[in-house]
């Protein structure tokens, strides 16, 4: 609930992240906070992702980010993506299913 605060830690770490990578948008999307655009473009990047691992985690944090800011529906669509694919073998996986009390 304090923005300047998560700026401030976000900082640091975005510098050292590759700029051209899909977890640097995920970053920019808390960073910048909502915007209807980036959401949709960043939803389109994820679905598009070659490997599954890191489609899942980019699910579970851009249904974690829904949850935030109160969009409860949108974050459990998002945490059922990542329960649906089956694939228990990242730490996100269980996060989403406890989020959705399996």
């Amino acid at each position: 609930k304090n923005q300047f605060k998560a700026r401030e830690w976000l900082n640091p770490i975005m510098k050292k992240m590759n700029r051209e990578s899909i977890e640097y948008q995920m970053m920019k999307f808390y960073y910048d906070n909502f915007s209807k655009n980036a959401a949709n473009a960043l939803a389109i990047k994820i679905s598009k992702e070659e490997s599954t691992t890191k489609r899942g985690k980019l699910n579970f944090y851009f249904g974690l980010y829904n949850e935030l800011f109160n969009a409860t529906e949108a974050a459990s669509d998002y945490y059922l993506k990542v329960t649906s694919m089956q694939a228990p073998m990242f730490f996100e996986y269980r996060l989403a299913e406890w989020a959705l009390g399996k």
